[in-house]
C-alpha cells in the first residue's frame, strides 16, 4: 500500500493504491494527504482482519441486485403466482423510488422515507408490507452473497397484519 501524490489542473490530490483480495491493483483519489493516511490506515486494518473485500461492498444498484436476484433466486425457489405478485409489486412501487440507489448508500432512513411516501400515496398496509417484505428478501439476497454487510430494510418496521373483518363461527357446527 502506498500514498503518492498527484498533481491535477485544480490543484495537488493523493492516490492511494493497494492489491485487493483478489490480487488486483486498486487505487483511489483522495482530497488530501491526512484523509489519504487515514484511508491507507483503515485498509491495513481491514487487510489484517481479513476484511479488505468490504471496500468495495455496495456499488451495485439495487436494480442490479434485483435482477440478479430474480435470475438466482426468485426463479428457481418461488411459485409462478408469487413470482406475478412480486413483480407487480416492484414495478409499481420499488423500482419508479429505489432502483437508482447504489446498494452502500441505503439507509434505514430512506426506507422509512419510502414506506412513509406508499402510505401517502394512499397504498393499503397489505400491499405496503408485501412490498417491504420483498424488498427485505432481496436485500437479503445481497447480505448472503456479501454484496452488503447488514440488512437495512429488516430495521423498518412494516405495518402489522391486522383482519380487515371480524371471524363470525358458522353457528351449525358449534
Amino acid at each position: 500500500m502506498s500514498v503518492e501524490a498527484v498533481q491535477r489542473k485544480n490543484g495537488r490530490v493523493w492516490r492511494v493504491r493497494w492489491n485487493d483480495a483478489n490480487g488486483r491493483a486498486r487505487s483511489r483519489v483522495i482530497g488530501n494527504k491526512v484523509d489519504a493516511k487515514l484511508f491507507e490506515a483503515d485498509l491495513i486494518r481491514r487487510n489484517r482482519m481479513g476484511q479488505l473485500a468490504s471496500v468495495d461492498q455496495g456499488k451495485q444498484t439495487l436494480a442490479e441486485l434485483a435482477e440478479a436476484w430474480l435470475s438466482a433466486y426468485a426463479i428457481p425457489n418461488l411459485a409462478a403466482n408469487t413470482l406475478r405478485i412480486y413483480s407487480y409489486l416492484w414495478d409499481a412501487h420499488v423500482a419508479p423510488r429505489l432502483c437508482q440507489y447504489r446498494l452502500r448508500d441505503l439507509t434505514p432512513q430512506i426506507i422509512a422515507d419510502f414506506r412513509a411516501e406508499l402510505h401517502a400515496a394512499g397504498i393499503g398496509d397489505a400491499s405496503i408490507r408485501k412490498t417491504l417484505v420483498l424488498l427485505q428478501s432481496v436485500v437479503q439476497c445481497a447480505v448472503n452473497w456479501e454484496w452488503l454487510s447488514r440488512n437495512v430494510v429488516a430495521t423498518v418496521p412494516k405495518p402489522p397484519c391486522r383482519r380487515q373483518r371480524e371471524i363470525q363461527p358458522d353457528p351449525r357446527r358449534c
